[in-house]
């Protein structure tokens, strides 16, 4: 009997001695977060993962960049006095826009082969969601861990392209 009290009595003592651990970020991001002038497309092409945030007279939003050339933004906006949610999705070869809550999203595939960085195609497709790829913005940046799944579009939203949806409306 009194050796398992030694026992665990030593055991409490060598988990105490532990050293602390860091804490860990919940949301795989550093705590440290830099003031960035720019532009959606200028940081996408930096090819480094981070995390952004911004906010204007517009709205705010959080963009999540990986440095394989993916990009996930989360936009808030006021749109007719209501709180609206938007949501994109650039993963270099498709874009994803989509509004929380509603069932239908849009989707463009780019012409890879005159893409020179991933970002060659994204001002149309940012602008098509009201979005503008080119606009400078000031952001708060910071190092992010690549989360893939920020990058996997809903599939609960069924996604249609713009030419499929021109081309049903005739």
């Amino acid at each position: 009997m009194v050796g398992i009290a030694i026992v665990a009595v030593g055991a409490y003592f060598l988990l105490a001695r532990k050293s602390p651990t860091s804490p860990s970020s919940p949301n795989n991001e550093s705590e440290e977060m830099t003031e960035v002038k720019g532009s959606i497309k200028g940081l996408l092409s930096k090819g480094k993962s981070q995390k952004c945030v911004f906010e204007n007279e517009s709205g705010s939003g959080t963009l999540y960049f990986s440095s394989t050339g993916k990009m996930r933004g989360d936009f808030d906006a006021t749109v007719d006095e209501k709180p609206t949610k938007t949501h994109m999705i650039v993963d270099g070869t498709t874009s994803y826009i989509w509004v929380e809550g509603e069932k239908m999203g849009f989707k463009t595939v780019f012409d890879t082969s005159d893409m020179n960085v991933d970002t060659s195609d994204l001002e149309t497709t940012v602008q098509s969601g009201s979005i503008d790829a080119d606009t400078e913005t000031n952001y708060k940046c910071g190092l992010w861990i690549t989360d893939t799944s920020k990058f996997s579009p809903p599939s609960e939203v069924d996604f249609q392209s713009f030419e499929t949806m021109y081309t049903s409306e005739e």
